[in-house]
């Protein structure tokens, strides 16, 4: 289970609405997380400093966190607070250390977006003083990693790039979108709202939004490709989402094998590769020893 730098809250305000003064006079501060388990999932993880407190105690402080907090916005609120540290980090950088800077050259047609340029090579086809894509903000892109906007793609509002990701040709990261790991978003597709695109490839004219996952299966480290696909809800792993198909919000498509799992408007099906489908086994002598790992040991 990995987990961010965690977030001091207000004990006053995280506990307005709580009818019991007792419990709350023994909370010394209260912190929160995000956490991220084996399968990519993100969540929020509660720190509550106290002395010992009893299990009812703490099952009472949770409901009560539950109720009160909506997990989505407290993931985007956190994003958000995550981002603006990096920028403020980003400005306290000596001209050196940047990867880039934004230029005066100004969108054609929203001329509040302005082009970046690379001070150093940031990657291998992207080398000092080439012309990137463009940004609302230095916080829109990470001066961190390998990430980059290419071409006309554009990275605006509160989105966030970061990462080894890349935008290129056309494509927009817009709302409260985070992209980052080794996703590739390309031809004319958007990510929007509050999704989170961490690997696989976007594609023709895709849409990624509300509040959408992309991610690695973490069992295969296969990731997901959409191509001219809709997604408002979860996928991981070796799925190939095109011709038109949706994720509706709320619907989870999880691939935890090598095998695709190819969805089109019209069909739903596996496809198996011919080397799976080979009955010969390999000599004992041909095969890497590798230490199993287990579902339930990956979720421990």
């Amino acid at each position: 289970m990995k987990h961010s730098e965690p977030l001091i809250l207000n004990k006053e305000e995280f506990f307005e609405g709580f009818d019991n003064p007792s419990i709350q006079e023994k909370v010394v501060g209260v912190k929160i997380a995000l956490l991220q388990n084996d399968n990519g999932e993100i969540g929020l993880g509660l720190g509550i400093e106290a002395p010992p407190l009893h299990s009812r105690e703490i099952e009472e402080i949770n409901r009560f966190f539950a109720k009160k907090y909506n997990v989505d916005e407290m993931i985007q609120k956190l994003l958000q607070h995550y981002q603006d540290q990096r920028s403020q980090n980003a400005d306290s950088k000596s001209q050196s250390d940047r990867k880039y800077e934004i230029t005066d050259i100004a969108h054609p047609q929203y001329p509040w977006l302005h082009r970046i340029r690379a001070l150093q090579d940031v990657r291998e086809d992207v080398h000092q003083g080439d012309l990137g894509g463009f940004v609302e903000s230095e916080r829109n892109l990470s001066q961190e990693g390998s990430c980059w906007i290419f071409h006309e793609a554009i990275a605006a509002e509160d989105a966030v790039v970061a990462g080894d990701a890349q935008i290129r040709e056309l494509a927009v990261i817009r709302g409260s979108s985070m992209v980052s790991g080794s996703a590739v978003i390309r031809h004319r597709s958007i990510v929007e709202d509050n999704a989170i695109v961490t690997a696989g490839i976007v594609e023709a004219d895709s849409r990624i939004a509300g509040n959408a996952k992309v991610i690695e299966s973490p069992w295969t480290q296969a990731a997901p490709h959409i191509s001219n696909g809709l997604v408002y809800g979860n996928i991981s792993g070796n799925v190939r989402l095109c011709q038109g198909a949706q994720v509706l919000p709320g619907q989870v498509f999880d691939n935890p094998t090598p095998d695709e799992l190819r969805i089109t408007d019209a069909y739903m099906k596996i496809l198996r590769t011919p080397e799976r489908e080979n009955i010969r086994f390999p000599s004992p002598e041909s095969r890497i020893p590798a230490k199993k790992k287990t579902r339930s040991e990956t979720e421990r």
